[in-house]
């Protein structure tokens, strides 16, 4: 009776153990993301308000979203800093990082993953430019505003349909819409009998339409043709020559409107980064 007794004190202690962990595993695991206010620039109210901006985003992309403000750099400049906090803190293959660095002065938005193809080069520095004016006013809560708000619409305006990733590396060159997808044979076969069928009617209208009975029909050229031969002449009068440069059409991704698909984009720590900062 002992002997039971102790083999469940037993099990009931390695139960709670086993529970204690996966709480204190799942509180950890929650607070990987979000707020993390190193520099302590913000104050509790105004964390509460950007958590709740992280959050929505998080649920409309499935991203892992974070906002990071530090004191000291460590002599790592805003980039690193960004991209090693992201490789420390998530495993997510998607997502993006909001950093105030108060050390080097600077903003820094870093995307990886999907974040890449929405948050081009041209949509983070414009989300840049609004972030670092109230960074400057010393308004950081507002500038983590800024570049959250500048987040959920570079994704309500979708993909641009320039979009290309530029590789800093290896100076490749990738178009999003060039990647696409092989067709199925289902497809192929609904592509093909659409075609049929178009077809089929088109020559069953102008069969009906001339009353063509095939093999049976002969048109006559000697009772039904005529010809008519006239004389015509031209005189040339006057010439007028005109020249104009045609200028060479630019390399992919050359020009404004090329550029403006444009995400530049390195590796870190095994991952595909693609990022800007903006000094304050």
């Amino acid at each position: 009776m002992r002997k039971l007794r102790r083999i469940s004190l037993l099990l009931a202690a390695v139960l709670l153990f086993l529970a204690g962990a996966s709480s204190a595993r799942a509180e950890s695991e929650s607070t990987v993301v979000q707020v993390t206010d190193q520099a302590e620039i913000l104050s509790s109210y105004e964390e509460r308000q950007l958590t709740d901006m992280v959050e929505e985003v998080e649920l409309s992309t499935n991203w892992d979203v974070m906002v990071v403000t530090v004191a000291d750099a460590g002599g790592l400049s805003a980039q690193q800093v960004a991209e090693a906090w992201v490789n420390d803190h998530t495993t997510s293959d998607n997502g993006v990082i909001c950093l105030i660095d108060m050390d080097n002065r600077e903003l820094y938005l870093s995307a990886f993953g999907e974040a890449i193809y929405y948050l081009t080069d041209e949509r983070q520095g414009e989300i840049l430019d609004s972030a670092a004016y109230e960074a400057t006013d010393g308004d950081y809560d507002k500038a983590v505003e800024q570049m959250l708000s500048g987040i959920s619409t570079a994704l309500q305006r979708g993909i641009p349909d320039n979009q290309y990733t530029y590789d800093q590396d290896t100076q490749e060159t990738v178009y999003y819409y060039s990647r696409g997808r092989r067709l199925l044979l289902w497809e192929v076969l609904v592509a093909v009998a659409a075609a049929l069928a178009a077809g089929g009617i088109t020559i069953g209208v102008i069969v009906g339409k001339y009353r063509l009975k095939f093999g049976g029909y002969q048109y006559s050229c000697r009772e039904c043709g005529h010809v008519e031969l006239s004389v015509s002449r031209d005189a040339f009068v006057n010439q007028i020559v005109t020249h104009r440069k045609i200028p060479k059409s630019p390399p992919p991704g050359s020009g404004s409107g090329s550029r403006s698909g444009r995400s530049s984009v390195h590796s870190s720590g095994g991952r595909k980064f693609s990022g800007s900062g903006k000094k304050f």
